[in-house]
Parts: structure tokens; C-alpha cells; sequence
């Protein structure tokens, strides 16, 4: 299922849900630049009595929380918890009107305009889309 299937029309971007086409970094910041960014593709899948139930959800959480760790993207962490992070997930997919099995690709972006490939202290911003 890719995006022409479905009607994925709302990405989470920052803190909140917004139309998929307005969920955009700067060609400037150090994501696009640098490639800071991390990211976690995980699957969400309809269960035999029609529950939306996404796949090793804490699993994917901490893959995504180490390896912002690991390049330094220390500000995901002090603003991100797993509660939090399901709470984005849900969010999405009853936004999105989500009814069969998805995948869903979670990344944190440095998001500051910056030289160089410094990563600590920046601001980081959480995109989720299906």
C-alpha cells in the first residue's frame, strides 16, 4: 500500500497533525544539508477482530531514541517519551481514517540552520507520516 492507495492526507509534524503537503524542513537545515536525521519504518496492521495494532511499537521507539542518542541528537530525548510517541501514532491514524495494514516511518531531523555536522543542543523535530 503506497501513498496513491490510500488517503494519507495528514502528516504529525513538530507537535501536532497537520496536512501531509505542509510538513517541510528547510533546504538549509542540517537534515537536508548533513543528513541528521534518524528514522524507524514500522508496520501498523488491521487484527482478526478489526483492531489497528502496530507492530514491536516499543521496540521501534527505542531503535529511534539510541540512534539520536548515538549521533548526538540529544533534544528528542529530553522531549520525547514513549507515551507521548503513541500518543502521535494514534493520532495520525485516526486522522488519516486508517482502516487496513499501513507502514508508517517515523524520523527526527535536526532542524536548525546551522554549519557543519554539529548535532547537540539543536532543535529536533519529529515527522511521522503513513
Amino acid at each position: 500500500m503506497g501513498l496513491s492507495s490510500l488517503d494519507t492526507s495528514k502528516a504529525f509534524f513538530e507537535h501536532s497533525i497537520i496536512p501531509f503537503n505542509e510538513a517541510n524542513l528547510s533546504i538549509a537545515s542540517s537534515a537536508v544539508l548533513y543528513g541528521l536525521s534518524v528514522y524507524t519504518v514500522f508496520p501498523v496492521c488491521l487484527s482478526k477482530d478489526k483492531q489497528l495494532v502496530a507492530f514491536r511499537l516499543p521496540e521501534h521507539f527505542k531503535r529511534l531514541l539510541e540512534s539520536a542518542r548515538i549521533i548526538g541528537m540529544d533534544d528528542f530525548e529530553k522531549n520525547w517519551h514513549y507515551t507521548k510517541f503513541v500518543k502521535a501514532i494514534k493520532e495520525l491514524v485516526a486522522a488519516n481514517n486508517i482502516k487496513e495494514d499501513v507502514f508508517v516511518r517515523a524520523t527526527v531531523h535536526v532542524n536548525e540552520q546551522v554549519p557543519g555536522t554539529k548535532s547537540r543542543g539543536l532543535k529536533n523535530t519529529l515527522s511521522i507520516f503513513i
